[in-house]
C-alpha cells in the first residue's frame, strides 16, 4: 500500500467521521436532553456544515481512488503490451553491444608523447600555416598583374 493509497483511506475515514459528526450535532439538535437543554440554532447550522464539509471530502477521496485505480488499470494494460516491446529492445541492445565491442577491438589507441615532441608539432604545423597563409597572397598579386597587361 503506497502512501498515495494510505492518504485516500484516511482521508475516507476522515470524511464519514466528520459526516456522523455533523449528524450527532442535527440530531441533538433536534431531540435535545435534560443535560444538553435546548441547543441553539447555531448548532444546526453546524451540523450541516460539517455534514457538507465531510461529504466533500468522502467524494474528493472516492473520486480520486476510482480515478487512480482506472490508471493502475490502463498502467498495467500498458506494461503488458510493452512487453514484446521490452524483449524487441533487449535485443537490439544486445546486438548494439556486439557492435561496440566489435569497434573497440578495432579501435587502437594513439601513442602518448612527451610535451617536448607536442611543442615541436605544434611549431611545424605553425611553420606550415604561415607558410600556406603567405603562398595565396603572392598568387593574388600575380593575378593582378596579369590581367593589368
Amino acid at each position: 500500500m503506497g502512501r498515495g493509497a494510505f492518504a485516500l483511506v484516511i482521508r475516507l475515514i476522515a470524511g464519514g467521521y466528520i459526516i456522523y459528526l455533523g449528524y450527532q450535532l442535527v440530531n441533538g439538535y433536534f431531540h435535545p436532553t435534560e443535560e444538553t437543554g435546548n441547543p441553539e440554532w447555531y448548532i444546526l447550522l453546524i451540523g450541516f456544515a460539517f455534514i457538507a464539509i465531510g461529504a466533500l471530502i468522502l467524494i474528493d477521496a472516492l473520486r480520486k481512488q476510482i480515478i487512480g485505480s482506472q490508471e493502475t488499470e490502463e498502467e498495467e494494460a500498458t506494461e503488458e503490451n510493452s512487453g514484446s516491446a521490452e524483449i524487441e529492445d533487449s535485443q537490439n541492445q544486445e546486438d548494439s553491444e556486439d557492435k561496440t565491442e566489435e569497434k573497440e577491438e578495432k579501435y587502437i589507441p594513439p601513442q602518448t608523447m612527451s610535451i617536448a615532441e607536442r611543442i615541436r608539432r605544434l611549431s611545424a604545423d605553425d611553420d606550415e600555416e604561415e607558410e600556406e597563409s603567405e603562398e595565396p597572397a603572392e598568387d593574388i598579386s600575380e593575378e593582378k598583374s596579369s590581367s593589368e597587361q
